[in-house]
This record gives structure tokens, sequence and C-alpha cells, in this order.
């Protein structure tokens, strides 16, 4: 019999329900989050377009941004694979 820590690849909850539980109170991605819902998005809305791909919101590509600017990530390739590669 094998001593292996038994685990099951489609149990429900491999992550937490809040992923901001994750994190510590005083973490920067909770101040980044905070700052980037007091920007106002007004100029960065525009109309709705038929067909293609749903665009992401303009909120989430700037905290994406400025997140990875502040942890030295410049490269759009390199911001795209972080987000694959950390949650």
């Amino acid at each position: 019999m094998s001593s292996f820590i038994p685990f099951d690849r489609s149990q429900p909850y491999l992550l937490p329900p809040d992923l901001k539980s994750w994190l510590p109170a005083d973490d920067m991605a909770h101040f980044i989050l905070a700052a980037v819902e007091r920007v106002p998005m007004s100029a960065f809305c525009v109309p709705v377009r038929t067909g293609g791909k749903a665009q992401y919101h303009p909120r989430l590509m700037l905290a994406l941004l400025i997140f990875s600017y502040a942890n030295g990530l410049f490269s759009s390739r390199r911001i795209e694979r972080a987000t694959y590669r950390d949650i």
C-alpha cells in the first residue's frame, strides 16, 4: 500500500470561495483594488460592439497593469503568463 495523500482533481473548492481570504489584510492588491474603484472610468466606456470576443472591464485591466508594474512586470507577454501562473 502506498503512503501518498489521496486527491481528487474533480473535487469542488480547490480554491477558496473568496480569493481575498488568501491575502493578508495589508497586501498591496487590496490597496490597488480600492484605488482603482475610485478612478472615474467614463472615458474608457465604449459602445457595445457586434461580433468578436467580449472585452474585459477597464477596471480589471487597470488594476492588473498597476499591480504588474508595481511588481516589476512591464512586458505584456510576461503579464499574460503571470495571469495563468499566479492567481
